[in-house]
């Protein structure tokens, strides 16, 4: 385990105190918040699943790095999104984040019923 990727919740605790850590958790919070409401705006049952499923990784990633930090879960190997050492992990986040900005700017279907 190393700081910079495993423990970087306990630097930004050390570092920025409660003021840091709570910063940290109100945008993870912001980006569950947002991204349950972006994929439920969506009438297309695969978008809503696809962007839940996106915003949950996301979101668990961090509160399971937060629990191995607060010594709630073995050190696994967790990187925090977005503040981790990281190339792969952070790729990956950044590809997570761009695909909801896609689906909030996905216009709704519209389905014309025809008549005959």
């Amino acid at each position: 385990p190393e700081i910079h990727t495993d423990y970087i919740f306990a630097l930004i605790g050390e570092e920025a105190g409660i003021f840091g850590t709570f910063f940290v958790l109100a945008l993870y919070i912001i980006i569950l918040i947002r991204g349950i409401q972006i994929s439920l705006s969506k009438d297309d049952i695969f978008v809503q699943t696809l962007g839940l499923g996106i915003t949950y990784i996301i979101t668990l990633n961090a509160l399971f790095h937060i629990f191995v930090t607060l010594n709630l879960f073995p050190s696994t190997g967790f990187t925090l999104p977005f503040i981790s050492y990281g190339g792969s992990s952070l790729i990956m986040n950044f590809l997570y984040i761009g695909i909801l900005l896609r689906i909030s700017k996905e216009p709704n279907k519209i389905n014309f019923i025809q008549r005959t």
